[in-house]
């Protein structure tokens, strides 16, 4: 009998380096076992929002920046932030870096592509406007995000994906024969 065996082991140990996630980390360890890897982005994700008049306050986790005379919403999310997966499909991955904010998921979208020769799942914005400003919707609430925003992609801790495969196979064993006997 033929078996073709593999492990996958999401390993507890300390942290070595990081990997970026890619389609064989993905098939590597499947869906259910990417949700189970703690994600971190590469770089700082940068988002902004100028307040209307009437708005005064930011969440808690937010800042607050006044630039050329106007309100500025800031959400950074600074190079390895850990996040988790809140949904994924085939071609992107949807990862939360903070608590819902009034009872709404907020999460950043990254989105299977190349990086010059590296494939990886980038930073993606929902839409981009007629100025060709990346508006990325975070919460309620609409969000610019800044060009360098758009080079984040996905890691894990390399340590925390082990992939081992081997072909095993189960000898039936061998008998000696017996000669008949002569008469």
């Amino acid at each position: 009998m033929r078996a073709v065996l593999a492990i996958v082991a999401l390993m507890g140990a300390g942290c070595t380096s990081r990997i970026w996630v890619t389609d064989e980390v993905r098939n590597q360890v499947g869906d259910e076992g990417l949700k189970q890897l703690q994600m971190y982005v590469s770089s700082d994700i940068v988002l902004q929002r100028i307040l209307k008049s009437e708005e005064t306050a930011v969440t808690k986790t937010h800042v607050l920046r006044i630039d050329k005379g106007r309100k500025m919403e800031e959400v950074i999310i600074a190079a390895s932030t850990p996040g988790v997966i809140v949904k994924q499909d085939d071609k992107r991955i949807l990862v939360s870096f903070e608590e819902a904010i009034g009872g709404k998921e907020v999460f950043v979208t990254f989105e299977r592509g190349l990086n010059g020769y590296k494939q990886g799942y980038f930073m993606f914005p929902d839409k981009v406007n007629d100025k060709g400003e990346m508006i990325v919707s975070y919460g309620d609430q609409l969000y610019v995000a800044t060009q360098e925003s758009r080079r984040a992609y996905l890691m894990v801790d390399q340590d925390k994906v082990k992939v081992e495969s081997y072909e095993a196979r189960q000898v039936p064993g061998r008998r000696l024969i017996e000669e008949p006997k002569k008469p």
